[in-house]
Parts: structure tokens; sequence; C-alpha cells
């Protein structure tokens, strides 16, 4: 699922800091350059699966993946979040 909010600029921490109030993550990583802040949030939900959400400033991408694929299915996730162009 991907969220967009045009509100939001690159380096804004304003999705993430929702998503942070909301659920306690297992793995909570986040990063910023001088032009963006971007983050990952991963939640097992059993041994096989897990949700993975990435963001970067307004943008913000949620999935379910198996657990032997999220390192691709991260950096997919975060190739799209970054394809993303805000306005």
């Amino acid at each position: 699922m991907l969220f967009y909010n045009h509100h939001e600029a690159y380096d804004s921490e304003g999705v993430y800091d929702t998503a942070i109030e909301q659920t306690e993550y297992d793995v909570n990583d986040d990063f910023r350059d001088d032009k963006s802040f971007g983050f990952l949030l991963m939640k097992a939900n059993d041994d096989q699966t897990n949700e993975l959400i990435v963001g970067i400033g307004g943008v913000k991408l949620t999935a379910q993946s198996k657990t032997k694929n999220m390192v691709e299915d991260t950096r997919v996730m975060m190739e799209i979040a970054k394809s993303v162009k805000i306005k």
C-alpha cells in the first residue's frame, strides 16, 4: 500500500512520527541526509511473515513480506518510495 502526503517534504518526519505512535516495531531504523529523511519499520507477524514499512518524507509504503524475501522486498519498496515526486 502506498501512502503519499503532499503536504510533507522529503525531509519531513511527520509520517514517521505518526507511524511509530500507532505500533511498537521490532525494527525501527531511520536515516537522514542533507535533503531527505527516510525510515524502515518492521514488525514480525509470525516466524514466516512480517509487516514492512519504508518511507521517505511524506511517502510511505506498507507490505506483508515473507521473512526469506525481506531484504529484497525492502530494497524494492525503498526504490518505489524514492521514485515518488513530491510537489
